[in-house]
């Protein structure tokens, strides 16, 4: 994963720290899970991405790196995967299906993808919304991040237990499906 970060204009001498925390956690998440992130997923951070900073930020998305090349080595194919920081709105919007019409507007705001944490929504300007949400929603099942924990036949159902983070997204995908519908209910349990 790479992260490109904006410079702190009140400290440019000082890098931050937060940046090698959100990519240490996002690294022990991975191998707490065994779930692997890919291009186009995104996920909320449930939080200010940097906790010492007033930020707008608090979700990211996973785009293919653009600088940094596909490569072929001895151990596998590699891909670069880069994170760019979104705010909750926009965050939102990606999850309803419009992930390229924002992810194009994000990356645009700043050349090779970089985040800057005291940026706001780009849905500050209601053009660009209304222009996201002209286009098709387009979500994918590869697209929607996070594991299924269990499964289970319950007479004449199949019973699977999710997530929280996925299922308005899930729900999202199966409302739009002409020939499938199905029941959501949230369950709770301690």
């Amino acid at each position: 994963m790479t992260f490109r970060l904006a410079c702190d204009a009140s400290d440019p001498e000082e890098p931050p720290r937060w940046p090698l925390n959100l990519l240490q956690n996002i690294a022990r998440y991975v191998f707490k899970t065994g779930n692997a992130f890919a291009e186009r997923h995104q996920m909320t951070l449930n939080g200010p991405i940097a906790l010492e900073h007033d930020t707008a930020i608090t979700a990211i998305m996973l785009i293919i790196d653009p600088e940094l090349k596909e490569m072929d080595t001895r151990n596998g194919h590699v891909k670069f995967l880069q994170i760019v920081g979104l705010c909750e709105d926009e965050y939102g919007l990606i999850q309803q299906g419009y992930f390229n019409q924002v992810a194009n507007r994000v990356s645009g705001l700043a050349p090779l993808s970089i985040t800057n944490i005291f940026r706001q929504t780009i849905l500050a300007d209601e053009s660009i919304l209304e222009a996201i949400i002209s286009a098709s929603p387009d979500i994918k099942q590869r697209e929607v991040f996070g594991t299924i924990v269990e499964w289970s036949e319950n007479g004449d159902y199949l019973e699977l237990r999710i997530g929280a983070t996925i299922i308005p997204q899930l729900k999202q995908m199966f409302n739009r499906s002409k020939w499938l519908k199905l029941k959501f209910e949230m369950v709770t349990t301690t």
